[in-house]
């Protein structure tokens, strides 16, 4: 797959989707070289939910959790309330049919405040800020700009609510940076329409274009595309054929590229020696459009559920409550398991009243019998957009010229269901034209990317003659100058208000750690003899802690005050008190790394092939491995981690190397084993304090490193205290506080890390945390039932 150049200009095609979006992108040099891109957290699809946490917006991922914990300021399927015209009809129609906890009524003037947890926002203005993180050129590539966008908009959507949706999309594109509030930024990026059918109609053409050009003109293929998503299911049916000759338009399509070179194409009037090749067209014949999709599958189990809770267990459950959306999300897991197995388990821990557990074996005849109607009506959906094909059987019958093909394309996360799939076929074989029981269902196109895949090929201008109704709709004048400009406004200083905050947690985190640290240093007895007036230092860092402890949850706090603390701390610890203890650091360090130098050298000189297949007596396996480790513990005095990594893994490769081991051999082999486990976790946890605190996956990528190390340490000796402490270290890291805690517990346990006073302190710090997470969570639970 190809990379796009540097300051190179992109085509974007973007999946609007009711729970996810998907974008897609191609370089303008090669539009038909289509990759998925993925988002901050390396995903290819992006939640549609934005939650207004304090003083910042959650997007995407980082909004999941919010549906349980702020269930009142968390804003879920966008896309839907966009169709909706008003707030108030927002609120009334997409929460009675997804559920949605989310209040938009009694809000204040956004103005009047430096947070927005009360403020009533705009479906349009939310629309905006979650397109400007799904469409950032950042994630893609530096330097480029938008050549065109093209959004795929569900086909459930009525003529008038899709023109709902283009206005407020007028907004939502200025406020996301890609519409129209200059006429440079709307010639930097035009930006078009498409229903996610053409956009799978697009895309299935493209991939099988190669064989499609081969028919004569007159050989006309009908492809019914079923596509069974999220929140509905659409049936369409695609006339495929070849133009003919006099039927060719006297414009080129626009960015017709030949895939074979990337070069655009000579057109029929620049050259007379080269035939013109021959162009598709292609035509939407009928679709069919029922709201019924994967959300209403998990409903209707989730019904199954409350009515076997109401008749084992004499227990009511609202779907429309936090313990409904908790049963609602187990019988997702169930409807996923139930597609690949015949049976699947539901089981609910202290769910039901007197924290009693609940229980559900389900098969997938329990499936059949609670999705009847759904199934029922997919059906329908799809003979519905079948019934034109009688009068095309007709036409051939009566012409001689032409000719008829009929091929099925199903895709969606729904047709992954097996019944589900049986009610498509039943219907795609009862139809006139088809094969009968010779039909198949094809599964050629992605279900996860094919529309966003599609919508970029129309944004490069490859539509195949198949002209969106959509894209009609967008017109640019829909908000006034003087709205817009106060939209812009608000969004301008809700940035300016997050990156404040932004900053303000930044410095909070480095005020915790540096204390943090600063303790780890002065609890070393060699340390602590080179520092003046311990006990003083101690005192200021006690008197700095308690007040970060009294103040943490303060908002009123500004980056300025953490930071005088921080640097106040640091003059304390490293001239005023430590200056001898850095020094000696110092010297140390470069006296190790010219050490270093020298054999690295040596090694070098030395060094052999790495692929060690010698038949090596285990006595020389284990001192060739303990001889890394010591390299490695070396390297890591140096400050060259990776290095030292590398040093531990060719340990751990001698010891692979070991068989039949005695006592004695196997326990010199875990001895080395444990240490190059516990001192690459050691290495990974420097890597994340030199990683910027705003590149938050690297920092999850690197911690989870680290907890596989200590993991494998652990099977080594199940309460070892530093790999319990290292551990606990870097899932808090990862903002998992209750399996942190779990860890320092457990290290707690035994006499030497109950005297630990590094694990004391990290067990304190969870401690408070899970105190915290608490609070705001029974806060928000007061809120939801008035409390």
């Amino acid at each position: 797959m190809a990379t796009p150049t540097s300051s190179s200009s992109l085509f974007r095609g973007v999946d609007l989707g009711s729970h996810h979006s998907v974008c897609a992108s191609a370089t303008a040099t090669e539009p038909h070289v289509i990759r998925v891109d993925v988002n901050a957290l390396g995903n290819r699809s992006t939640p549609s939910i934005i939650s207004l946490d304090g003083r910042q917006r959650l997007i995407g991922e980082a909004a999941e959790g919010s549906v349980g914990k702020n269930p009142k300021q968390t804003f879920t399927h966008l896309v839907n309330a966009c169709f909706e015209e008003g707030t108030s009809g927002e609120a009334r129609d997409v929460r009675s049919h997804y559920g949605c906890f989310w209040e938009v009524e009694n809000g204040v003037d956004f103005d009047g405040e430096e947070r927005w947890s009360e403020w009533e926002p705009t479906s349009e203005e939310l629309l905006g800020a979650y397109l400007k993180k799904l469409v950032d050129l950042k994630l893609v590539e530096k330097n480029a700009k938008h050549e065109k966008i093209v959004l795929a908009l569900p086909d459930y959507a009525s003529e008038g609510e899709v023109a709902t949706m283009a206005k407020k999309l007028e907004t939502a594109l200025a406020v996301a940076g890609l519409g129209k509030k200059s006429e440079a930024a709307a010639a930097a990026a035009g930006v078009d329409l498409c229903y996610h059918s053409e956009a799978l109609a697009t895309q299935w053409v493209a991939k099988f274009e190669s064989r499609l050009v081969e028919k004569q003109v007159g050989e006309v293929e009908h492809l019914l595309i079923v596509d069974v998503g999220y929140a509905h299911t659409t049936a369409t049916l695609v006339k495929v054929g070849l133009l003919a000759q006099e039927e060719k338009k006297d414009e080129a399509m626009p960015m017709e590229v030949d895939e074979s070179s990337a070069s655009p194409k000579k057109s029929a009037s620049t050259s007379e020696e080269t035939p013109a090749a021959p162009k598709l067209s292609v035509s939407v014949v009928k679709k069919s459009t029922v709201m019924v999709g994967v959300h209403d599958f998990i409903k209707q189990l989730a019904q199954f559920g409350v009515d076997h809770a109401q008749k084992k267990y004499s227990q009511s459950i609202k779907l429309n409550s936090k313990k409904g959306f908790k049963l609602k999300t187990a019988m997702q897991k169930a409807l996923k398991e139930l597609s690949m197995l015949p049976e699947a388990s539901v089981h609910l821990e202290c769910f039901l009243e007197d924290e009693e557990d609940f229980k559900l074996d389900l098969r997938r005849s329990d499936l059949e019998e609670a999705l009847a109607t759904q199934l029922e009506q997919v059906r329908s959906c799809v003979a519905e957009t079948l019934q034109v094909m009688e009068t095309v059987k007709i036409a051939e019958e009566s012409s001689s010229a032409s000719s008829s093909s009929f091929v099925v394309e199903i895709v969606g996360g729904g047709v992954r269901i097996p019944c589900v799939a049986a009610k498509i076929e039943e219907a795609a074989k009862a139809a006139p034209c088809s094969a009968g029981d010779a039909t198949l269902l094809g599964r050629g196109l992605d279900g996860s990317s094919a529309v966003a895949t599609g919508a970029c090929l129309r944004a490069g201008g490859k539509c195949f003659q198949l002209e969106s109704e959509a894209a009609t709709l967008l017109s640019g004048d829909a908000s006034s100058e003087g709205g817009l400009k106060r939209v812009l406004a608000t969004e301008s200083k809700m940035e300016q208000i997050e990156q404040k905050e932004e900053e303000r947690l930044q410095a909070l985190n480095q005020l915790e750690s540096y204390i943090f640290e600063a303790r780890r240093i002065l609890g070393e007895a060699s340390a602590a003899a080179l520092f003046d007036d311990v006990a003083g230092l101690t005192s200021h860092l006690d008197t700095t802690e308690n007040w970060f402890l009294d103040n943490v949850q303060d908002e009123s706090i500004g980056k300025e005050t953490y930071q005088e603390k921080y640097e106040e701390t640091k003059q304390l610890v490293e001239v005023t008190h430590g200056a001898k203890y850095f020094a000696d650091l110092e010297a140390k360090k470069a006296a190790t790394e010219a050490e270093l130098e020298k054999l690295n050298a040596a090694r070098q000189a030395e060094e052999k092939e790495d692929h060690d297949n010698r038949n090596l007596p285990k006595s020389e396996r284990l001192r060739m491995a303990e001889k890394q480790r010591v390299e490695g513990n070396e390297l890591f005095k140096a400050g060259t981690y990776q290095d030292a990594i590398m040093r531990y893994q060719k340990a751990h490769a001698h010891l692979a190397k070991l068989f039949d081991c005695s006592p004695d051999e196997l326990k010199e082999k875990d001895r080395i084993s444990l240490s190059c486990y516990l001192n690459t976790a050691q290495c990974y946890l420097k890597g994340i304090d030199a990683t910027a605190p705003e590149e938050k996956e690297k920092v999850r990528q690197i911690a989870q490193k680290v907890v596989r190390q200590c993991d494998s340490a652990l099977d080594i000796e199940a309460v070892h205290i530093k790999a319990l402490f290292r551990k606990a270290t870097a899932l808090e890291k990862m903002g998992e506080i209750d399996d942190a805690r779990a860890s320092t517990k457990k290290a707690m346990s035994s006499e030497e890390g109950a005297k630990n006073p590094d694990i004391v302190r990290l067990d304190k710090k969870l401690e408070r945390a899970q105190a915290v997470q608490k609070q705001k969570a029974q806060k928000m639970f007061g809120k939801m039932f008035g409390s």
